[in-house]
């Protein structure tokens, strides 16, 4: 197999066993989806667009049959699907991982890629930014703070994301492409108003001079603890 179109073709065990992680070593998690369903029913369905689009896609998946697409036209566009958790969370960690496939043209200026949210208004969290020439992790919480990445997000292949939280008045945050840090941040309130409870992928929002935005999402897992690149 191509490596930068399902996956991993140096002998990964797991790629060789079945369509998505989420039948095997992440069978376990909170949440995972490697969206084999075109429905999209492991999500139920909880899509939303607005100027943007948010599909099913089988095109050039990670893994297995299906990836989500994402694309935003315009200023302040969007599409996105949302997992909520069972219960608002308020203390202990919380991991997220994803592969995502960001083009070599997909930002024109800044969108978020990806949130862990507080249903409190205003919107508390965590949030990936991305921009044309740096990507930083964004927390909206007891402490705001744009965290800058020591190296951009990769772009025009799938690459592995890893967002790390610690819950507390003296948390923390991390950040790792393809299981390298990129950003760690300690000591710092991360506590949200109500708990995170709302996991938001795709272009979770976009600026006013964005002019467009193409993702790509597959292989995506919520968990207490940390999880793992293929």
């Amino acid at each position: 197999a191509d490596a930068d179109v399902d996956g991993d073709a140096d002998g990964d065990i797991d790629a060789e066993l079945d369509n998505t992680s989420c039948d095997d070593i992440n069978s376990g998690a909170v949440f995972c989806s490697g969206f084999e369903l075109s429905t999209l029913g492991d999500w139920e369905g909880r899509t939303s667009a607005s100027g943007g689009s948010v599909e099913w896609s089988g095109a050039s998946p990670y893994r297995g049959v299906g990836n989500l697409h994402v694309a935003a036209t315009a200023g302040m566009s969007r599409g996105e699907i949302a997992y909520d958790m069972a219960a608002p969370v308020s203390s202990g960690s919380v991991y997220m991982r994803f592969y995502t496939f960001v083009g070599p043209t997909a930002i024109s200026h800044q969108l978020d890629a990806f949130s862990l949210i507080s249903l409190a208004s205003p919107s508390q969290g965590i949030f990936l930014r991305l921009r044309p020439t740096n990507t930083t992790l964004r927390l909206a919480a007891g402490t705001t703070i744009d965290s800058l990445a020591s190296a951009d997000i990769p772009r025009n292949r799938w690459v592995c994301v890893q967002v790390g939280v610690t819950i507390g008045a003296s948390g923390s945050i991390s950040l790792a492409f393809d299981e390298v840090e990129v950003v760690r941040e300690t000591g710092i309130d991360t506590r949200v108003s109500t708990g995170y409870l709302r996991m938001n992928v795709g272009i979770v929002s976009s600026s006013t001079t964005n002019t467009s935005g193409e993702l790509r999402y597959d292989e995506v897992v919520l968990d207490d603890a940390p999880i793992p690149c293929d």
